[in-house]
């Protein structure tokens, strides 16, 4: 499926990111290309939006962007991360 979806999906464009990846010494251009990783991203939000309620969708929205900090920030064995997603 992510073969195909990076096939058909890239071919039209979808996925194409210009980003900027930075590192405590250098910051540099990048160019990301996920035409897969887009499609199912947003197949997956909108499947969401459809299946819950409003309420349940907010609170998801802000605890996944927590979530993401805390891996971001190196906090992958913090006791928060651990209580989000236990193992």
């Amino acid at each position: 499926m992510v073969e195909t979806l990076n096939r058909v999906a890239g071919a039209h464009g979808v996925g194409r990111l210009d980003s900027w990846r930075t590192a405590s010494w250098a910051s540099s251009p990048a160019r990301v290309q996920t035409p897969a990783g887009t499609v199912l991203h947003i197949a997956h939000r909108e499947l969401e939006r459809l299946v819950l309620d409003r309420d349940t969708l907010h609170f998801k929205q802000s605890v996944s962007v927590r979530y993401a900090q805390l891996i971001y920030d190196g906090l992958w064995f913090s006791t928060l991360r651990e209580a989000l997603a236990p193992s």
